[in-house]
């Protein structure tokens, strides 16, 4: 009976450990992980006053009590990763009220400096280029775990990546994504390209329902970069 208790104890803590909830803030939306304490994923849709507003960066990051009160600044100071965004600042630019929200932790995940500050800004940097050609994109960005054994942020329960995914949709004929490991990229950020499925594969979550199933399962890496990325 005892022994049964014990296993009950255990399971509790792990289910609650392991809860996922939703959540919806200023411009985007996503779905929380208590276990890993960071998004699972955030989704956000980009739109040239995002890009092209006049708000400026505030690098003024907040708890957010209403999700997770456990996750602060210090958990990150001098830990040797960065305060990586999941929805970048630089498209969240329409109004001082989306700026903030993007600094809360909900929005944050540990970066190794030379992936956040080098490769994966630019494929962000390139992401926000599209609001030239198109009135708005539809974006998906999260962290990758392992299974087990996962590396924490010292003296915290924050599980740090060892991959980062990106998943773009311009329109009903473009879709495609990046999955990148957690640490400093090749010059070309293009060998990260990947399809959709392959994105919905590692994570496994379906990320745009009613996309065409060819969309998804393929990618012309060419075509991406010669066209989309001009």
């Amino acid at each position: 009976m005892k022994y049964f208790k014990l296993l009950l104890i255990i399971s509790i803590l792990f289910s609650c450990s392991s809860k996922l909830v939703y959540f919806k803030k200023e411009r985007y939306e996503g779905l929380y992980s208590y276990k890993h304490h960071q998004s699972q994923f955030v989704k956000y849709t980009i739109k040239k006053k995002d890009v092209f507003g006049t708000t400026k960066r505030t690098n003024n990051f907040k708890v957010d009590y209403k999700i997770d009160s456990t996750v602060s600044f210090n958990h990150y100071y001098k830990s040797g990763y960065d305060r990586g965004h999941l929805k970048p600042a630089g498209a969240s630019k329409a109004s001082v009220k989306d700026m903030k929200s993007s600094f809360l932790f909900t929005n944050i995940s540990p970066q190794v400096p030379e992936f956040n500050r080098q490769g994966w800004k630019y494929i962000e940097s390139k992401t926000r280029e599209f609001l030239n050609n198109y009135d708005s994109i539809i974006v998906y960005s999260g962290p990758v775990f392992k299974r087990f054994c996962n590396k924490k942020l010292a003296d915290s329960d924050i599980t740090i990546p060892r991959k980062f995914f990106k998943a773009i949709y311009i329109n009903d004929s473009i879709a495609f994504g990046f999955i990148c490991p957690n640490k400093k990229l090749n010059k070309n950020v293009f060998n990260y390209l990947v399809s959709i499925d392959e994105i919905e594969r590692l994570i496994h979550q379906d990320l745009f329902e009613g996309l065409n199933d060819e969309i998804e399962a393929n990618i012309d890496t060419t075509f991406i970069i010669d066209k989309v990325f001009r």
